[in-house]
């Protein structure tokens, strides 16, 4: 998801599988257009390419003072969570990949805040057996674990949550990618 359309409501999937729909705002990025995403979101459909993981990697650029959800797939709604990266309360990166039939959620989180209104880059990958948070390219958090992520069948939402929980916040060049 580039990010680099300047105009519309399609937040074109940049390998052609899975666009999203947006009511964002078009704005200058970190590279060419953003989107500032004030209550709104991008959702993507869920689809095969996008479920059912064993490894993944989620990516992107993330201008904001607040918190909550940057990019998750089911968080939120019971029975469908799957994997999330979002800034909580307190203003840390925060990584969590859920198992829901074992009921477990496995989190890794910085040690230091990042919603301080500048371009920043967040990163998680989950492996199979490790998750790892990185900001601005530098692990700074690694949590163990051999849970096995539920197929939810959730839509992925960007800068939302499927339970209505939003960030005020620009987003540019989101990825996710089924390898760590």
């Amino acid at each position: 998801y580039a990010m680099d359309y300047g105009s519309g409501s399609t937040a074109y999937d940049s390998a052609g599988n899975n666009d999203g729909s947006t009511t964002g705002t078009w704005v200058d990025g970190i590279r060419g257009s953003g989107l500032s995403l004030r209550g709104d979101q991008v959702t993507i459909q869920d689809s095969a390419s996008l479920s059912g993981q064993t490894q993944l990697t989620i990516s992107t650029w993330v201008k904001t003072t607040g918190s909550g959800p940057v990019i998750s797939k089911g968080i939120g709604k019971v029975g469908n969570r799957e994997w999330e990266l979002y800034i909580a309360g307190n203003g840390k990166a925060t990584a969590i990949v859920a198992e829901e039939s074992a009921n477990t959620v496995i989190s890794a989180q910085s040690a230091a805040s990042v919603n301080d209104g500048t371009w920043t880059h967040l990163a998680m990958t989950y492996d199979g057996s490790d998750l790892r948070l990185f900001v601005d390219g530098s692990q700074v958090a690694t949590t163990s674990t051999s849970l096995t992520i539920d197929d939810g069948n959730a839509d992925v939402t960007i800068a939302g949550a499927v339970d209505s929980d939003v960030i005020y916040a620009t987003v540019d060049e989101p990825r996710i990618y089924g390898s760590a």
